[in-house]
């Protein structure tokens, strides 16, 4: 089919209208394909400072609680009972010989008991009054803590909100950092799952410094464990428009929250790493913005309660058009950093910051881009039919003087047919009609000259033939 559509032979007015269509429809596409680009750009710049702004917000907020928890802890640490509770607790260090320091951390609770000594029951009341004071801060605050710990300068636990916890031992060992006199004020731990209370939790701790000495030293600690669940709600409380939503993480690429997916769930590609690479704030466009189709396979129910408005504007979308509408490559995605008006020390967050980055589908990031395409694509419709009848209007406009010229042409090989009459274009075409109107005037001329003079040659043949065969005699003349 496609040869013998080739092979064809068009007439005149076929590839007029063909080429008038094609003149109007190249510089169109050509511009539309202009336009597409340029506003695909600016959509991604709008999208993208919204993103950026989102990002900045959700890292503002995980900024608060961080800072929260930690004045909480410094506020603590203030206390003059909890600094006497620890002050004493390392004043036994001093006490006690070389060999009862093991038995000393594990059983420090015990040997705060009452010995019959005026001093040992002011320790005990000091420490139940601290011991009171942390859990009743923590029953206020238990949709945020874990706990409440506080150690003296070997890590040994002093008191805590929780009498079933012994040591602290099961906590990352980074924040041992902060015994350090003259060193950071302030340490943040990634999460981490603590065995004896069973939850993820992400250590804040601050030190206990003795305002007595110059420099101050520090007495101990005290640690707050927050909730991870800290980070999932400030998280939660950023999205753009319906299946937009904010995550955290490392600037490493390691995932920290995400309210959609498990951690482990998530796929980062380098290029994301190195937009975070920068520690500031921005948008940029990614191979894969960490959530692959794999999101959707595991939480379609939840990414079609999520977005159900959206995909019932598109139609009745099956699991595999959801998977195809919830991709993430060559996502759009903004990030922020996670910023702390507190000295944290370098070895917090092993190393690393916090990143929160935003990211939304990209069939709701570029919908409004989609829709002006469906418009173009009806009103190209609608130039495409009207282009054609333009199209064939002038084509048979200009291809009628050229046959009623072919005509004459034929008809000039013709003796005696009449003269076609001419259509006046007043172009060219006209021109060279007349010329052809002059060319068989004269061709006819010359026709009846002929005929004429053959005529005439006819009658003479006529007349010397009778004139020969009616002779009485031949007459010879000879001189």
């Amino acid at each position: 089919m496609p040869m013998i559509f080739w092979r064809r032979s068009y007439g005149f007015a076929d590839k007029v209208a063909a080429a008038i269509v094609l003149v109007g429809l190249l510089p169109l596409a050509m511009l539309l394909a202009l336009i597409y680009v340029e506003e695909r750009h600016q959509l991604q710049a709008i999208a993208g400072a919204s993103f950026k702004a989102a990002a900045v917000e959700s890292a503002r907020r995980i900024g608060l609680e961080v800072d929260r928890s930690m004045d909480e802890a410094e506020e603590l640490a203030s206390l003059p009972l909890l600094r006497l509770a620890v002050t004493e607790s390392n004043r036994r260090y001093e006490r006690e010989a070389a060999r009862g320091l093991q038995g000393l951390t594990k059983d420090l609770p015990e040997r705060l008991l009452p010995r019959g000594t005026r001093s040992t029951g002011l320790r005990l009341s000091a420490t139940d009054l601290v011991t009171g004071f942390l859990a009743r801060w923590y029953q206020i605050r238990d949709s945020d803590y874990a706990g409440i710990l506080v150690v003296d300068q070997r890590g040994a636990l002093v008191v805590s909100s929780f009498p079933h916890v012994k040591d602290v031992s099961g906590l990352p060992p980074g924040w041992r950092v902060i015994m350090k006199a003259g060193g950071a004020t302030s340490y943040l731990s990634e999460p981490t799952f603590d065995q004896d209370l069973g939850v993820e939790v992400v250590v804040v701790a601050v030190p206990i410094l003795d305002d007595a000495q110059a420099p101050r030293a520090v007495l101990g600690a005290v640690m707050i464990l927050m909730r991870r669940d800290v980070l999932f709600r400030a998280t939660a409380g950023v999205t753009v428009g319906k299946t937009g939503h904010a995550m955290l993480f490392s600037s490493g690429g390691v995932p920290v929250a995400c309210p959609v997916m498990a951690p482990g769930e998530h796929t980062v590609s380098p290029d994301v790493v190195s937009a975070f690479g920068g520690l500031q704030p921005g948008w940029s466009v990614v191979a894969d913005d960490s959530h692959g189709d794999a999101e959707i396979e595991a939480h379609a129910p939840l990414v079609a309660g999520r977005a159900g408005h959206f995909f019932e504007s598109v139609g009745n979308v099956r699991l595999g058009a959801l998977i195809e509408l919830h991709g993430s490559a060559n996502a759009l995605i903004g990030f922020a950093p996670v910023q702390s008006h507190n000295n944290l020390a370098p070895e917090s967050l092993g190393g690393k910051h916090w990143m929160t980055l935003v990211r939304q589908d990209r069939q709701e990031t570029y919908a409004p881009l989609a829709h002006l395409v469906v418009k173009w694509e009806r009103y190209g419709l609608v130039v495409l039919a009207l282009l054609c009848g333009v199209g064939i209007a002038v084509a048979r406009l200009l291809a009628k003087p050229i046959q009623v010229l072919s005509a004459k042409v034929r008809n000039a090989t013709i003796v005696g047919s009449p003269l076609l009459p001419t259509v006046r274009t007043g172009d060219e075409i006209y021109d060279l009609a007349e010329s052809f109107n002059e060319m068989a005037a004269n061709l006819e001329h010359s026709f009846r000259q002929i005929k004429q003079q053959n005529s005439d040659v006819r009658q003479l043949k006529m007349q010397y033939r009778d004139l020969v065969d009616n002779a009485p005699e031949m007459i010879y003349h000879i001189n």
